[in-house]
């Protein structure tokens, strides 16, 4: 599966440039840099977000605000932050410090949605952008934080400027002629304000793993047990007709997942896997 990376229009140069994303896709490799780590305790987020790509976008800017909200299987979401307490077990680097994310499973199979988001900090030493609704320039504006005495706001510029004390947003005196306050935290996820935030889809599906596993192994030590041309008796084995379904559903959740279908139709198919790991009898 291929991307379109997309560029923008300098309004003061006239210049084509690439703007910056954020984005857990790697668009070398073409996958979703998401993967679940050797004991499937977590899953290990790779930030691909190009930030060498816009005026105060660059990676060091970074240096605040990064949220990860995951929607699990079951419908609840854990949200982790850069905001927090580092003692919190919410709490994650912010992305100019690291660009790999840890979180944590709980052994839980089935559908995950990352909802990754990055928000630069206010350099007085940048120049900020703000784009008009001509859908050639993306009608995107910059978006920063800012520490505001001891509370962390957000900020959409709305006149173009090269940085500066008087322009802090919040704090210098004429702040308001180039920016506007966000109180409105879901104005961040509205249309012509994504580059700020990227979702993906992501399968687990340790356990079901584990179940084949283990079916695989009973069937390899019985397998001088086994007549494999007697239909009758393999049709009466309960292993082989558990490794047989859930192999079977294995595959088509892949198949499903790959052609983007809804979170909800892997996770039923998760819900029966579970089942039948389950059984101890299965009527043929």
């Amino acid at each position: 599966m291929s991307r379109e990376i997309t560029s923008f229009i300098d309004p003061g140069t006239g210049s084509v440039n690439k703007k910056y994303f954020t984005s857990m896709f790697d668009p070398t490799a073409e996958i979703v840099s998401i993967d679940i780590d050797s004991r499937c305790a977590n899953l290990v987020i790779t930030d691909k977000s190009n930030f060498d790509k816009e005026y105060g976008h660059y990676q060091p800017a970074f240096s605040n605000y990064r949220t990860v909200e995951v929607v699990k299987p079951d419908g609840t979401t854990d949200t982790y932050s850069s905001i927090l307490e580092a003692s919190s077990s919410y709490y994650i680097q912010p992305a100019s410090s690291s660009l790999t994310i840890n979180i944590p499973l709980g052994g839980v199979d089935g559908a995950y949605e990352i909802r990754l988001t990055n928000i630069p900090t206010w350099n007085e030493n940048e120049q900020y952008q703000a784009y008009d609704s001509n859908p050639v320039l993306f009608a995107q504006e910059d978006i920063v934080v800012n520490v505001v005495g001891t509370d962390i706001k957000f900020y959409r510029c709305i006149e173009n400027h090269s940085s500066g004390s008087t322009f802090e947003p919040g704090v210098g005196g004429s702040w308001q002629d180039n920016w506007v306050e966000i109180t409105d935290g879901n104005y961040l996820l509205t249309d012509g304000y994504s580059k700020y935030t990227d979702t993906e889809v992501v399968l687990v599906h340790c356990s079901l793993d584990t179940c084949i596993q283990n079916l695989t192994n009973k069937l390899f030590c019985s397998s001088n047990k086994i007549d494999f041309c007697d239909k009758e008796l393999m049709c009466h084995n309960n292993e082989y007709l558990k490794f047989l379904k859930l192999y079977s559903l294995r595959a088509a959740m892949d198949t499903i997942y790959r052609n983007n279908a809804d979170s909800g139709t892997v996770n039923d198919i998760i819900a029966i896997s579970d089942r039948i790991c389950e059984c101890e009898t299965f009527d043929c």
